[in-house]
């Protein structure tokens, strides 16, 4: 970036170097304790076990873009250590945390806010997840709004990066998009830079390519016709309900609505402020990105698939990010009220943010890595595992592979060396006389075991491990049973 682009004072720079050191060190000492999940291993060994032509056919079943998996690739690739990936999502949410700071138009105190909000706290630098990428990508796209029309190219690639982060962020990328589109119209360049703009259009047909349901390929969250129209009211309703819980915390409906009363009520505030003010046009695609955005965020959380508070954070992204950009506005009205909005949610998440990270430092997350360093400490050489059909496969197998190459994982299903989960299968735990059968087929002289989610009879099986008895946040406990041969 060019230092036209970005101007800052040093005691601003000094300002965010301290508050990003004690965000790393906060999340550092958090990071301490977490136990790894499945979904933070699922996204890790499709990128290191499958090409990109594989993962792009595998998209629609896991149901986000591409730009995570593709970013990832390079340290699943070069033998990074699982172990160790959660610090990918700590270094990007600290450099998030250091641009924001640094260029953000809000006051300090708002600023801190900001960093103890579901987008910023706790979960996104701590759970391996697609969740940090696109608050980066958001900030960047900030930071550079004022320049847009000197740096076009460099903001149309940031706006198609966004479509490529998750399905959740896809309205207020159209949105933004539009934003652009209108800004250059009202300001007669659109001749000009019509060119730039294929990029974002280009980005947003791949994003509905790469999640659109072809042929033997099912999409991870299927938009049902049948079922919205026979209970739009319901499902609409639903949606706040969802919003309210998993944003906040709030497991009671009606305080849910009338919190979405008060939102949408300060937003309609702010288009009527809008359009009596003879400058509308330069702010009106601005009000109406950030409509785009929680607007998409809502119908999808609706009707398509449902929330969770790590989720939540891209709603809470929109708000801040559509706050920074209406504070380069001159009505002062707008710019007050998109503070207060950004304030106000962002407060609201805060609570909620504490009580996960705590609950997260004082319980066991999964059973997996424990798991999986008891495999590492115990099994013999050259040993194979097999593996039932579940979810929780690819944790065990990222822990054991990163210290042991040694041990060889056997998915039962689909009779081939595992290498990823895969969805739409129907959940089935293998008999005794099955695996026995199994081991002796393909594993004869081998040290063969079967890892569980749960504890099974009989006597063709030795239990050796469990952690059953282990309260667990993600419900992820294992068995792992010697196969008698």
């Amino acid at each position: 970036m060019s230092k036209s682009l970005f101007k800052t004072d040093k005691k601003q720079k000094y300002i965010a170097i301290i508050i990003t050191a004690i965000y790393f060190l906060v999340h550092l000492f958090v990071l301490g304790k977490h136990e790894p999940w499945r979904d933070e291993a699922q996204a890790w060994v499709i990128a290191k076990n499958l090409n990109l032509i594989e993962i792009f056919k595998l998209l629609r079943t896991e149901g986000h873009p591409f730009l995570w998996f593709v970013f990832i690739m390079p340290f699943a690739k070069l033998g990074l250590s699982f172990y160790y990936v959660n610090y990918i999502s700590l270094l990007v949410m600290s450099l998030c945390v250091f641009l924001f700071v640094l260029y953000s138009p809000f006051h300090l105190l708002i600023n801190i806010i900001v960093l103890l909000s579901t987008s910023f706290l706790y979960f996104n630098p701590i759970i391996f997840r697609l969740y940090c990428l696109p608050i980066l990508i958001l900030i960047l796209i900030c930071t550079t709004y004022k320049k847009r029309y000197d740096k076009p190219l460099l903001y149309v690639v940031l706006l198609s990066l966004l479509f490529q982060t998750h399905i959740k962020y896809s309205g207020f990328a159209i949105g933004l998009s539009l934003e652009f589109v209108y800004s250059l119209l009202i300001n007669k360049k659109l001749k000009e830079y019509n060119k730039y703009l294929l990029l974002p259009l280009f980005s947003l047909l791949f994003l509905i390519v790469e999640l659109i349901p072809i042929g033997s390929y099912e999409p991870y969250s299927a938009f049902d016709s049948k079922v919205v129209f026979s209970n739009f009211w319901q499902l609409l309703i639903g949606g706040i309900e969802r919003i309210g819980l998993s944003s906040f915390g709030i497991s009671n409906a009606v305080v849910s609505y009338i919190l979405f009363i008060v939102f949408i009520s300060l937003f309609i505030y702010q288009i009527i402020i809008c359009l009596k003010d003879k400058n509308y046009n330069n702010y009106l695609g601005l009000l109406f990105a950030g409509f785009c955005g929680f607007g998409g965020y809502y119908l999808i959380t609706s009707f398509v698939h449902g929330s969770h508070h790590q989720m939540s954070s891209i709603l809470c992204m929109v708000f801040i990010s559509s706050s920074w950009l209406l504070q380069y506005i001159e009505n002062l009205k707008i710019k007050q009220l998109s503070k207060i909005m950004v304030i106000l949610y962002c407060a609201l998440t805060i609570p909620t943010n504490i009580a996960n990270m705590f609950d997260d430092v004082n319980r066991v997350y999964s059973c997996g890595k424990m798991t999986g360093e008891y495999i590492i400490n115990n099994i013999e050489e050259n040993s194979v595992i097999l593996l039932p059909y579940s979810d929780r496969n690819p944790l065990v197998y990222s822990i054991v592979e990163s210290k042991r190459d040694d041990i060889f994982f056997y998915d039962m299903n689909n009779e081939i060396e595992f290498t990823y989960h895969k969805w739409r299968q129907p959940y089935y735990e293998h008999v005794g006389s099955e695996i026995v059968e199994i081991a002796h087929k393909y594993f004869e002289g081998k040290n063969v075991y079967y890892l569980s989610k749960q504890e099974l009879t009989g006597d063709d099986m030795k239990l050796v491990y469990s952690n059953q008895d282990i309260d667990t946040i993600e419900h992820e406990n294992y068995c792992l049973y010697e196969v008698f041969k």
